[in-house]
């Protein structure tokens, strides 16, 4: 399967906030969507939040706490040594060039006693060097606990997509999790940052660490 990234410059980045809606390995497990399509982000809050995910998007990005009313694609059950996390798809949106993923994370403990859930690098996708050009260079970056394990595969065109880097080597995804403890029953949602999709790419699979592979996602443009 061919292997794409692309890096987008600083300005690029910041300047999906004026541009409206951004929509935010592999370990394939079986049970995906089955075609079932996102749910509408049409919804006044559901847009808000999505602007406030793009304008988070860059080196400041930070997952934010479920206030919004948001879609729910599909929920999978993941474990991170004694805590169990429910972690749901919410969207996959193309706009302005950019294809940005958003998905919540809840501590699914039942009580206070359980603890608090350290995110730190569970999202993370174990790299320290990122291409910085086509000749193959790479600049060498640190781990705050980001969420750029997650991919985005374009079966059609056989093509993956991981989250892109502003040319500094920072991350257009939700960073500095290594500081972000979620309480039992609460969640946080994350946004993630793409390259756009082919207009002619319908469905994508979407595959989050801890929760394998969510099938057959239908792209919101």
């Amino acid at each position: 399967m061919k292997r794409f990234t692309r890096f987008l410059s600083a300005a690029a980045a910041f300047a999906m906030a004026g541009g409206g809606l951004a929509a935010c390995g592999s370990d394939k497990k079986d049970g995906g969507l089955g075609g079932m399509s996102s749910a509408s982000v049409s919804d006044k809050q559901v847009s808000a939040y999505l602007n406030e995910a793009a304008r988070a998007a860059g080196p400041k990005a930070r997952p934010m706490p479920r206030t919004q009313k948001l879609p729910e694609i599909d929920t999978r059950q993941a474990s991170d040594g004694s805590y169990s996390i429910a972690i749901t798809l919410n969207s996959v949106t193309v706009t302005g060039g950019l294809t940005t993923v958003i998905f919540t994370a809840k501590n699914a403990a039942n009580g206070a006693d359980d603890g608090n859930w350290q995110v730190g690098d569970f999202f993370f996708n174990g790299e320290y060097e990122i291409p910085v050009n086509d000749s193959g260079d790479k600049m060498k970056i640190s781990n705050n606990g980001r969420a750029d394990g997650v991919t985005v595969v374009d079966g059609k065109n056989q093509t993956v997509y991981r989250a892109a880097y502003d040319r500094s080597g920072k991350c257009l995804c939700s960073s500095n999790l290594t500081s972000v403890s979620i309480k039992p029953q609460k969640s946080y949602t994350f946004q993630v940052t793409f390259a756009g999709l082919p207009k002619d790419v319908k469905e994508v699979n979407v595959n989050i660490p801890g929760a394998g592979s969510f099938d057959n996602v239908k792209v919101t443009r």
